[in-house]
């Protein structure tokens, strides 16, 4: 699990060449900046999980996988809750916490 920044897919990439990574992704609000996006991942991750699906996500998850998973971004209080981010309050989910109970996975916390 790890944050955004501007070194995510730098730090990414890195990892991809030492193990295969999965990450979990936002379709951007461009459709061109999208598919540009995404084909640039396709390439360095071997998937791509849509972050509205959770059933994959954990099946990805159960299975075994590395995946990578941005827990700062902001969904809206529904799903998260206001915590301190390096010092100012930020929305952050708690889905993690769940997604760890019910898939076993190993949680670690990157940084780059």
């Amino acid at each position: 699990m790890s944050s955004h920044s501007t070194m995510l897919d730098a730090g990414g990439f890195i990892c991809s060449l030492f193990f295969n990574l999965d990450i979990v992704y936002r379709t951007q609000n461009n459709g061109l900046i999208d598919m540009l996006i995404y084909r640039s991942r396709n390439k360095v991750y071997k998937n791509q999980i849509q972050k509205k699906d959770m059933r994959a996500l954990i099946k990805h998850f159960k299975a075994g996988r590395a995946v990578w998973y941005s827990i700062d971004q902001d969904f809206s209080l529904k799903q998260g809750v206001m915590a301190p981010f390096f010092g100012v309050y930020a929305e952050t989910l708690t889905a993690h916490r769940r997604i760890v109970t019910i898939s076993n996975a190993v949680a670690i916390s990157l940084f780059f």
